[in-house]
């Protein structure tokens, strides 16, 4: 490299090369091994001779010579001479070829390719470019370049995103360059046609960045599914609109596919604005006009109704309290009671919603307008059969007498007017007007024994005796059917509303907890029902009423029961005790220990019967008013377990039995003073029986 310094007599040793990059003179190509000949740079190594070899740019300067050399290619993009990239393939390997930026190594036939650029590299050959399987020109850059399906890696197809795209793990041609028309771009799934730039696009779905899904007008981001989606205006069939559960097709101006209105508005000044939508109080919803079918205009939606042929929305819903748009539709009817606006009864086409418009009444399959609003003055009303003027409330109602009185009526055709009038009833004979028609307040439904006043309503009904039928008995919430008596009637809380007739029924029972008649235990059929009330006890397969809460005239019915002097409330005011029905202590603490026997007023354990009995106190005047004091007193002293205590003697248990355990005061002195006093009481028990051996 030292031996000489100019070019041209470094170029005249045969041995010698110069070296343009560094302005010296360097060794032969052909002189330098593997490891000089990697690292000199104007060299290469040709794997295949296993020799070094200078590199084509550094070797010609002209085309001619360039290509006379099979080993070099002449690059017209800018003017050198450069290495073919064959040469890679016998002299090198998909490492030299891929380093190479004009070469690429072909999997499929395992050789080192000209990249396209390469071979096109003028934007004149675009064609030949696009007729070359392996090119595609990109028009952006006006450059030959490899095709995305080459491309294998997605950052060297999102390097390229002009022309391709990474779908499904591959690069493949963009949108863009796959279709030019609208037609051929629905075509591709992954794609859509963007008609404001008129050009074929790729698919919103594909988008995985919210911000730029966001910003790009055809899409929209689901916060939800964290997922790009199209927007519902760029769905272009009805199927495709059906595949988003917030689109609808046909419903707004544009009568293409949609945002349905509640997705579309979420205030109700811009819905209300919009003709295809209303504000329903909550939500902005779809107007009813657009619904096909009776079955999509009524199911689930309050506010429409349907007309023969069309949807609409109700009277009451479209003006609400607006009496002057209301009275200006012809659908449309102002009730002047509520003060809100109905749907004209003439157009109402079900029976149900017809009878539930206080303004309406259903007759023979039709639904008209009731008396009381058709009519304001007793002129016009008496003018019509059906109806007639109630003096004292001064309005109309139906006058079911009316049917009889028609032209040409007959009995048949008067039974079948008077049983289609729901506000009528037919006797057999003639036709009148219902409880509802007839009373329109509580007292003059009370007085005629046919009604009863139906507070919820609030309105007349026929009372419960009245109806015949189990069906419409049960129907009745005011009425229970009997099954003993085979007739309805009213259930016990309106039947009576005193416990002296409430008792009197056996069907009935009064609750002195509730101050309410109720229904009796015997008609609980089954155990748990009987045992959820608490007045009731289930006993030998029956539900029979509680002693405690039977009145102490009807007290004796029940062989568990018995009445009783109330020791636990003690003696009132004139020193009496109040008697009570009380159950039986053998039955009531039958199965219970006898510590819970002693621990009630009324009762006691006898130790001897190993029983529980009636408490002494209870050997009292009030539980046997038939029996003198003398005889009370022996009755007392009968009782094993019973003494006889005080100046006035009153009946106790015995101090052995009251205190059963000595220890249990912590005194035996206690124990002393108890002995003393029972030996007191001997005395007076056989002094009392002298003065009766002596009464005798």
């Amino acid at each position: 490299m030292y031996r000489q310094t100019d070019e041209a007599l470094c170029e005249y040793e045969v041995d010698c090369m110069w070296n343009p990059l560094l302005t010296q003179c360097n060794r032969q190509c052909a002189e330098l091994g593997n490891t000089d000949c990697l690292s000199g740079s104007m060299c290469k190594w040709d794997m295949s001779n296993q020799v070094c070899m200078r590199k084509c740019i550094y070797k010609y300067h002209n085309e001619t010579n360039c290509n006379a050399d099979i080993t070099c290619d002449w690059s017209n993009l800018n003017g050198t001479c450069r290495d073919s990239c064959s040469f890679h393939t016998t002299g090198g390997n998909s490492t030299t070829c891929n380093a190479d930026s004009m070469c690429y190594w072909n999997t499929t036939s395992n050789s080192c390719l000209d990249e396209c650029v390469a071979r096109f590299p003028m934007p004149a050959d675009s064609a030949a470019c696009w007729a070359d399987p392996q090119c595609m020109f990109d028009g952006n850059e006006r450059q030959c370049k490899k095709t995305c399906e080459l491309l294998t890696a997605q950052y060297d197809c999102d390097a390229v995103s002009t022309m391709c795209a990474w779908y499904q793990s591959k690069c493949v041609l963009g949108c863009e360059n796959m279709a030019s028309n609208m037609a051929d771009c629905r075509m591709l799934e992954r794609c859509m046609w963007d008609s404001d730039q008129n050009k074929c696009r790729r698919n919103c779905t594909l988008e995985g960045d919210q911000a730029r899904c966001s910003n790009d007008a055809m899409c929209r981001y689901d916060t939800d599914l964290s997922a790009c989606e199209v927007r519902c205006v760029n769905f272009y069939t009805y199927n495709l609109c059906a595949t988003d559960g917030r689109c609808e097709w046909g419903t707004s101006s544009h009568d293409g596919c949609d945002a349905q209105c509640q997705f579309r508005y979420s205030g109700q000044q811009d819905c209300d604005a919009d003709p295809t939508c209303f504000w329903d109080g909550t939500v902005c919803t779809k107007a009813c006009d657009k619904y096909s079918t009776e079955t999509a205009c009524t199911v689930g939606n309050e506010q429409c109704e349907w007309d023969v042929t069309n949807c609409r929305r109700t009277c009451r819903y479209a003006y609400d309290s607006n009496e002057n748009g209301c009275t200006a539709d012809e659908n449309c009817d102002w009730n002047r009671n509520g003060r809100t606006c109905s749907t004209k009864c003439s157009t109402v086409l079900e029976q149900g919603r017809c009878s539930a418009d206080e303004m309406c009444q259903w007759k023979i399959n039709t639904c008209e307008q009731r008396c009381s609003f058709r009519f304001n003055t007793s002129v016009t009303c008496n003018s019509d059969p059906q109806c007639t003027w109630a003096t004292g409330t001064s309005s109309c109602r139906n006058y079911c007498g009316g049917y009889a009185l028609m032209p040409n009526a007959t009995t048949l055709s008067t039974m079948d007017l008077c049983n289609a009038d729901q506000f009528c009833e037919w006797t057999g004979t003639q036709c009148i007007a219902t409880c509802t028609i007839l009373h329109a307040d509580r007292v003059s439904c009370s007085n005629d024994t046919t009604c009863m006043w139906y507070a919820s309503g609030p309105e007349c009904r026929k009372t419960c005796t009245q109806l015949t039928s189990t069906t419409t008995c049960k129907a009745e919430p005011m009425c229970q059917w009997s099954e003993n008596r085979a007739n309805c009637n009213k259930i016990c809380k309106y039947r009576y509303t005193s416990q002296q007739t409430c008792d009197t029924d056996s069907e009935c029972m009064w609750s002195s907890d509730y101050f309410v008649c109720q229904p009796s235990c015997a008609t609980y059929g089954d155990q748990p029902n009987c045992e959820a009330d608490d007045m009731c006890v289930y006993d030998n397969n029956m539900c029979i009423r509680r002693c405690l809460k039977l009145p102490t005239a009807n007290c004796t019915q029940y062989s568990r029961c018995e009445l009783q002097a109330d020791i636990a409330r003690g003696k009132d005011a004139s020193g009496q005790y109040q008697m009570m029905c009380g159950t039986k202590c053998g039955i009531l603490y039958a199965l219970a220990p006898a510590t819970a026997c002693d621990a009630s007023a009324q009762c006691m354990y006898d130790t001897n019967s190993a029983l529980c009995v009636k408490s002494c106190a209870r050997y009292s005047a009030e539980e046997y008013p038939t029996q003198s004091a003398t005889a009370l007193q022996s009755m007392c002293l009968d009782i094993d377990v019973c003494t006889l205590d005080g100046a006035d003697p009153v009946c106790r248990q015995s101090c052995k039995f009251r205190y059963s355990e000595p220890t249990r005061l912590l005194s035996i002195s206690y124990a002393v003073f108890c002995l003393k006093k029972k030996k007191k009481k001997k005395k007076k028990k056989i002094k009392t029986k002298t003065k009766e051996q002596k009464q005798i």
